[in-house]
């Protein structure tokens, strides 16, 4: 992994290898797996569409998932405060609304991981 700077922060993070996925990534494939043994989703993907919002911004959900009725959505994973907020950059909450706004015959939704003191499950957001 290589290690960045966020000057904005003052910290230090690690960014995954790009195809690569963190473990919030690695838990929501696994409720899609799941989903797709109950017959709810035909398929999903991870990160195999990138969308053109505008000049030099570029947009990769983390997942296109394929519901059985044929519906294509397009999911952004992200982990949760106990308080069931979102721990998401301004940066990445602009463009998935952006994509959302842009590309609107595509179900959008933000999946977050809640932590285990507090429930543990998924919260899902949706737009449109």
């Amino acid at each position: 992994m290589k290690r960045r700077f966020n000057r904005a922060r003052g910290k230090s993070y690690s960014r995954p290898k790009v195809g690569a996925m963190n473990k919030t990534e690695q838990a929501y494939a696994e409720h899609l797996n799941e989903r797709i043994a109950l017959g709810e989703v035909i398929a999903w993907r991870y990160e195999s569409i990138t969308f053109r919002l505008a000049d030099n911004t570029r947009y990769t959900p983390d997942f296109e998932v394929q519901l059985s009725d044929g519906t294509l959505e397009f999911h952004e994973v992200k982990a949760c405060r106990a308080s069931g907020a979102f721990l998401c950059e301004d940066d990445a909450r602009v463009k998935w609304k952006v994509a959302a706004e842009m590309f609107g015959e595509f179900g959008w939704l933000m999946c977050g991981r809640l932590p285990r003191k507090s429930g543990g499950g998924w919260r899902i957001d949706q737009i449109g």
